[in-house]
């Protein structure tokens, strides 16, 4: 059986690229990390190795740099988060076009001194630009973050002091992180971080600005703590529990400092924190309970006996605390069977309920019961996975390795934590967070054919097939939580996902040999429906919003999908040009210029909406319809090929150039030059063809280079579409033709100037009148404008001066 799954998932991982080839050794591999290592575990073995192998430290092996700096790029990229989803998902060929790691490194002193100054510091904990936002700003904590850089000789000096700091800090009062702005600035520009070190206190984003001291430190971050200190008099607070500390003598009792951080501790635990002066204003108080001095934990009504507490420091303060909480109940085998076989609950006083899974019940940790703090709207129990009865209805829910924690919903089904198996507070919060208020369910066999035969049009489901140990599927799950339960068309959607692993059979059924792999349902049940219905698929990891995207353009497509019994008629014997995808759905930059593709067919929709020479966008699964892509000599993923339409019915055919970027700006300006154009490109001639003529001309002033003409030239298109016959338009390549654009005082590009036409045979001034073209500004505006000086001017003014009330930020332009 073993091999078995391995070859199944060694096949698997190959798929990730699109091309089925003998890599070589895996980042993670080369870096000795399992796929789901986080940062840290990242930073330690790079730094490990790095020491180890760095050519300083091996100067009589030849191949020690060659080696190294495959070392150093395994970890630039799985470092960062977007490029090592890339990575995770097309392997290194997803790193082709632009990033991908660093071709130099550091010295070996510069790994063994400054490298990763915090990473053996358990209570620091070092943030990225994968995790900020949600551990920072959306944990609900108190944070203090070091922005530092591995350059900075402050930041030397300052980390021991920092490391004191966070041990000076227990659990529960704050959190102490650290971001390295060496390797994330563009992390620490957001947060408007300029020098280093810069300390910030968040939520709240209040920066220190006094000397750098263990005691000044401390004191700005306990000054921003909100916990209150209760000051009793005359009775005690009715709410319960409730944590006293009695003092008589002041110089004896818990120090300020102190009692802001267990005020901090009691709060976060839903346990206000009272100082009684048992020498004065609150002594009456002190008999009552019959102490004078220690601190004191009432938990029930007010008769009930306080009950002492003796602890060794805060952190023994903070467990007994926790033990304090109420325990949390297991859930009854029967319960969770009634729950696995629930189709629909009735809306009544039904609450969601999130199950914990244990193997025993030595793998409960304490700290699990502040989830009834944080979640009060939640039921939160145990099962634990024992004996015959407890293992096979576990089994049932394919929970693999335990503890797992899964979110039951009111409506019936459950979501799945396929995270870190290592549940502390922070991940299961984090999962009920991304799961709580989301509309996906787990499926099982039985589940996922309902969800198929129930789709509609007016009901659809969106249904993920993926690998608990794929990192891109797992990323994908918190981006599918995030869709919506109804359209904006009011369309309902459902969520739901099918674990290829556990339903090996139904997903080899589906030839589905890659993940993860989306598929809308929608229509029908019919056979023939749900045939159409598998066309609407994705394939690797997406956004949210490029879910949305997806579902759009299903449900309204832009992009028209061949095959071989509509290719012909279509494409050769239609009266439109036709630009064609040719893809695998397992091809990486396939998946990655799906998207794009389906982007630049609105884009061009939506500008060419009156072009009698519509250009059409088509697709062709060439994993599906193989015979046809050999028949038109496709033997690449992705092809692009332009089939233009020219007069008497010929069809001129052209690909696209394979080592242009396959994206929307680089796409649409290579087939605004392939298109039949209206606007005529001018040379050297302009002062005979435009400054001479009696009629009005347009002109485009721009430079290959230059990513806002790239921008702007389907738009001027389309304005000579608007203004054909009221003025002619033209363009000139400024890097060429550099003498004319500097004679028309062109200086940024792109820039449009309006030449009236020559008057009494009188060649024209170079310099036109400017026309805005800003980002703002649609291309109808443009087109009013430029008829507007036309009437207003016709052949009699304009010459030299510029359009007034049209201009625009020229640093919004590139540059000449």
């Amino acid at each position: 059986m073993f091999p078995t799954t391995l070859l199944f998932i060694l096949f698997c991982l190959n798929l990730f690229s699109c091309d089925i080839e003998a890599e070589e050794e895996s980042f993670y591999s080369l870096l000795g990390v399992e796929q789901d290592a986080d940062l840290l575990t990242i930073r330690k073995a790079f730094k490990s190795l790095a020491l180890e192998k760095h050519p300083d430290k091996n100067p009589d092996d030849p191949n020690a740099h060659s080696i190294f700096v495959r070392i150093n790029r395994a970890y630039e990229v799985l470092k960062d988060a977007e490029l090592r989803r890339k990575y995770d998902q097309f392997g290194e060929k997803g790193l082709e076009d632009g990033g991908g790691g660093e071709q130099h490194y550091q010295s070996w002193q510069f790994y063994n001194d400054n490298f990763g100054i915090y990473d053996d510091d358990p209570e620091i904990i070092t943030l990225g630009r994968g995790d900020f936002e949600e551990e920072v700003f959306q944990s609900g904590e108190i944070w203090f973050v070091n922005f530092y850089s591995a350059f900075c000789s402050h930041c030397h000096h300052l980390a021991p002091v920092w490391r004191e700091l966070a041990k000076r800090v227990p659990e529960g009062v704050a959190r102490i992180g650290a971001v390295n702005c060496a390797e994330d600035p563009g992390l620490c520009r957001s947060q408007n971080v300029m020098g280093y070190p810069s300390l910030i206190v968040y939520p709240q984003q209040e920066w220190f600005q006094d000397e750098r001291t263990l005691n000044n430190l401390l004191d700005f971050l306990l000054s921003q703590l909100s916990a209150p200190i209760l000051q009793p008099t005359v009775e005690l607070p009715v709410q319960r529990p409730l944590l006293l500390e009695l003092c008589l003598r002041e110089n004896e009792c818990i120090s300020e400092e102190d009692r802001k951080k267990i005020a901090a501790i009691s709060n976060q635990l839903l346990m206000p924190f009272a100082v009684l002066d048992c020498s004065e204003s609150a002594k009456e108080i002190c008999k009552t309970i019959g102490a004078e001095e220690g601190m004191f934990l009432l938990s029930g009504g007010e008769d009930e006996k306080p009950k002492e507490l003796y602890f060794a420091d805060l952190t023994d303060l903070r467990n007994q605390l926790l033990s304090e909480l109420p325990e949390l109940e297991e859930y009854t085998y029967s319960e969770l069977q009634q729950k696995i076989n629930l189709n629909k609950l009735e809306e009544e006083e039904e609450e969601k309920i999130l199950l914990i899974f244990l193997n025993s019940k030595e793998e409960f940790q304490k700290e699990w019961k502040r989830l009834l703090i944080l979640f009060p709207e939640l039921e939160v129990k145990l099962i634990v996975c024992e004996g015959e009865i407890g293992q096979h209805l576990c089994n049932t829910l394919n929970l693999g390795k335990l503890p797992k924690v899964a979110l039951f919903r009111i409506e019936g089904g459950y979501d799945l934590n396929y995270g870190n198996t290592n549940l502390n507070i922070r991940e299961i919060t984090k999962f009920v967070r991304h799961s709580l208020y989301s509309n996906l369910i787990v499926l099982d066999y039985d589940k996922y054919w309902n969800a198929r035969q129930s789709a509609n049009s007016s009901h659809l489901w969106i249904i993920d097939h993926f690998a608990p140990w794929c990192p891109p599927c797992l990323q994908m799950l918190d981006e599918l939580r995030k869709l919506p339960s109804e359209l904006t068309d009011g369309r309902k959607l459902r969520v739901g996902t099918l674990d290829c692993d556990a339903y090996r059979d139904i997903c080899t059924g589906e030839r589905i040999n890659s993940y993860p792999r989306t598929i809308l349902y929608m229509g029908d049940d019919s056979q023939q429906q749900q045939k159409q219905q598998q066309q609407h698929s994705l394939i690797g990891f997406h956004t949210v919003d490029q879910l949305l995207e997806f579902i759009s353009e299903a449900l309204n497509p832009t992009v028209q999908v061949l095959n071989p019994d509509n290719f012909d008629d279509t494409v050769y014997g239609g009266g439109q040009s036709f630009f064609v995808d040719f893809f695998a759905p397992w091809c990486g930059p396939c998946q990655k210029l799906a998207p794009e593709f389906r982007q630049l067919a609105r884009q061009w929709a939506s500008t060419h909406q009156d072009d009698p020479n519509q250009l059409v966008f088509a697709s062709v699964d060439c994993e599906q319809y193989s015979n046809l892509c050999n028949r038109e000599n496709v033997n690449s993923f992705p092809s692009l090929r332009f089939y233009r339409k020219l007069q008497g019915g010929k069809i001129d055919v052209n690909n696209y150039p394979s080592n242009w970027w396959r994206n929307v700006q680089t796409m649409s300006h290579w087939l605004t030059e392939m298109m039949p154009s209206l606007v005529q490109k001018i040379a050297g001639d302009f002062a005979n063809t435009v400054l001479d003529s009696s009629e009005p001309w347009l002109i485009d002033f721009y430079a290959p280079w230059c990513s806002h003409c790239i921008q702007f030239a389907p738009t001027f298109e389309r304005l000579a579409q608007l203004l054909n016959g009221q003025v002619r338009l033209g363009k000139i390549d400024c890097e060429r033709f550099n003498w004319i654009c500097e004679n028309a005082q062109i200086n940024y590009f792109p820039q449009i100037l309006l030449y009236f036409g020559a008057k009494n045979y009188k060649r024209q001034e170079t310099r036109g009148m400017e026309i805005s073209t800003d980002e703002t500004t649609n291309v109808e505006i443009i087109a009013k404008t430029v008829r507007e000086y036309l009437e207003k001017y016709g052949h009699d003014g304009g010459g030299g001066e510029k359009g007034r009330g049209y201009e625009r930020d020229e640093n919004e332009r590139d540059e000449l």
